[in-house]
């Protein structure tokens, strides 16, 4: 059996900690959210995306595992409840 500790975090600690949270939030809040994004795909890729998505006939799902993409076809596609 250990005897009890009598130690407390030092108050430089929280105040070193308030801020640096402090800091983060002006950082956020200062930050230029208008900025233009850019696309990592050309547009003819962004198009034919754009396409597949509107597409009724296959259904694109997130995999259980990974950050993988499935593609499948809609008349195989059951939905479990």
């Amino acid at each position: 059996m250990r005897k009890k500790s009598n130690a407390c975090p030092e108050k430089n600690n929280e105040t070193a900690l308030e801020v640096y949270a402090v800091a983060f939030e002006r950082k956020i809040l200062s930050h230029n959210f208008d900025k233009r994004f850019y696309r990592n795909t050309t547009r003819e890729k962004q198009e034919a995306l754009e396409r597949l998505k509107r597409y009724n006939g296959i259904v694109i799902k997130e995999a259980d595992k990974g950050s993988a993409v499935v593609v499948l076809d809609r008349r195989y596609y059951v939905v479990c409840k």
